[in-house]
C-alpha cells in the first residue's frame, strides 16, 4: 500500500493566500500584501486529500486517497522543517501554516544575497474534531 509512512491524513479544504511573499519586496505601507490577500478572495477554495509524511516531514496534498495509494505525486507538498502551525483566530475550523525558505546565493564559499520568502498557507478542516487532530498532530512534528 501507498501510504506507508504517513501518520495523519484525510481531507482539507486549501485556500489560496495569493502567492509567495518575499520580505524585501514589501513596502513600509503594507500596499503589496493588501494586493495578495485581495488577489486570495477571488480565487476558489480547494479540497484535497492531505497526509503528512514521516520520512520527509511534509505535509502532501493529493486530489483523491486513489491517489496516495498508488503512490502518485503529491500536486502540493509543505516542508513542516522551517514553519510555523497557528490556528486562525478569524476563520472557523482553519489553521495557517507559514513556511519560511531561505535562499542564499553562494560563489565561492562567499554568501552574494540572501532573503527569505514566506510561504502561507491556510487549511480548513471538515469539522472541530478533524481540526484539532491536524493542528494538535502537525505541532508536535
Amino acid at each position: 500500500e501507498g501510504s506507508a509512512g504517513y501518520s495523519l491524513t484525510g481531507y482539507l479544504s486549501l485556500k489560496p493566500c495569493g502567492g509567495n511573499i518575499t520580505k524585501p519586496m514589501l513596502d513600509k505601507s503594507g500596499s503589496n500584501i493588501l494586493i495578495l490577500h485581495t488577489l486570495s478572495l477571488v480565487l476558489p477554495v480547494r479540497r484535497y486529500w492531505c497526509a503528512f509524511n514521516e520520512l520527509t516531514q511534509t505535509l502532501e496534498f493529493y486530489q483523491t486517497e486513489r491517489d496516495l495509494i498508488h503512490q502518485k505525486s503529491p500536486i502540493e507538498s509543505i516542508q513542516l522543517h522551517r514553519s510555523a502551525i497557528t490556528l486562525n483566530p478569524t476563520e472557523d475550523r482553519t489553521f495557517t501554516i507559514l513556511y519560511v525558505n531561505k535562499i542564499e546565493l553562494f560563489i565561492r564559499m562567499y554568501i552574494l544575497s540572501s532573503k527569505e520568502q514566506i510561504k502561507e498557507y491556510h487549511l480548513r478542516a471538515e469539522n472541530h474534531e478533524a481540526l484539532m487532530i491536524w493542528l494538535l498532530g502537525l505541532q508536535v512534528k
